[in-house]
């Protein structure tokens, strides 16, 4: 598995795909697996966006608070994929697309 680095700093876990040799000749009719990556946060960049909304110079994030932030983000990120991808199927689709997202939106909010 290698690690990708990508600009927003957000590193992606990304997995190797299986060749289509190896598939079976029924999965051919079936949607291709939704890949899910396990998404880390650069620890400084969430830093910066955190204490970039603090109104009082002197206020401080603990290392502690900036781990449970990266989790709870984490968490919101993948129930918002999984919810979407759900809305998707409902609709019989086989891509997730903003509407999907808009769709899921609301209720997301009031979850969590």
């Amino acid at each position: 598995m290698e690690d990708e680095d990508d600009d927003n700093g957000v590193i992606l876990d990304q997995e190797p795909k299986e060749p289509a040799a190896a598939r079976d000749e029924d999965e051919e009719d079936e949607a291709p697996p939704v890949a899910v990556s396990a998404a880390k946060f650069k620890a400084e960049v969430l830093r910066k966006c955190i204490e970039s909304g603090f109104q009082d110079e002197k206020t401080k994030l603990t290392n502690e608070a900036v781990i449970a932030l990266d989790e709870g983000l984490r968490f919101m990120i993948m129930e918002m994929l999984s919810r979407s991808a759900n809305q998707a199927l409902a609709e019989n689709s086989t891509t997730v697309e903003v509407s999907h997202v808009e769709k899921i939106l609301p209720q997301l909010m009031l979850d969590i």
